[in-house]
């Protein structure tokens, strides 16, 4: 990475991402999701294979994607940011994006509360135009939380019906302790829904983030 990918990048996720909800234990509602050269590099460790790609449009930076790849039994590469600038979105460049990063990895993962970003990696990564399969989630996802090399994914703890007993609508989740607000997401799960894709990961409680891992198809 160049000195200048790191600062770009970081002013990119701080104007794009979201906002803090009410149930930010900080008091920080309202205000943007902020991240900084620093805390972006914490999300690359130094015993993987970290990966950074990024689409300009006319000089201007349309979208990024980082992620990191090591190895541990399996191949596995994990998606640690995805962001989309608003007025490039639902143009197919998520899709792009996540389709560079495939090599041959076992499996793939990401956390997010953004639906789009969960439905972008299963179509690009793993399961293509079919409804999202929790099955390699179910299989899978406790034991490479817990064998992470990043340190935010090594600290999550899943939730949901998949995993456990639980009656409070989540299926496919996980706490992060990130308290962004839901608005956009639930939105975006609502379009998505009205266009006849299936749902299968339930709702967000506060603090959490949906997740899934895929197995690539051939």
């Amino acid at each position: 990475l160049t000195d200048d990918i790191p600062r770009d990048a970081a002013v990119f996720f701080s104007e794009q991402y979201g906002i803090w909800d009410p149930s930010d234990p900080f008091g920080r509602y309202g205000k943007r999701v902020r991240t900084n050269i620093r805390r972006l590099r914490d999300l690359l460790p130094v015993d993987a294979e970290n990966i950074y790609v990024r689409v300009l449009v006319a000089g201007e930076l349309a979208g990024h994607v980082f992620a990191s790849r090591w190895t541990q039994g399996r191949k596995i590469c994990w998606i640690t940011q995805l962001v989309i600038k608003r007025i490039f979105r639902r143009r197919g460049i998520a899709t792009a994006l996540l389709l560079t990063l495939r090599q041959q990895d076992d499996l793939y993962g990401v956390l997010s509360s953004n639906p789009a970003t969960i439905l972008a990696t299963w179509r690009a990564l793993g399961g293509g135009s079919k409804d999202i399969d929790l099955s390699t989630t179910q299989k899978y996802a406790i034991d490479i939380l817990r064998s992470s090399l990043v340190e935010y994914v090594n600290g999550a703890k899943v939730h949901g019906s998949l995993f456990h007993e639980s009656h409070d609508g989540s299926a496919s989740t996980a706490d992060t302790g990130l308290h962004v607000c839901y608005d956009e997401p639930s939105e975006i799960l609502a379009t998505i829904q009205q266009r006849g894709t299936m749902w299968p990961l339930g709702e967000l409680l506060e603090g959490h983030e949906y997740i899934i891992l895929v197995e690539p198809t051939p």
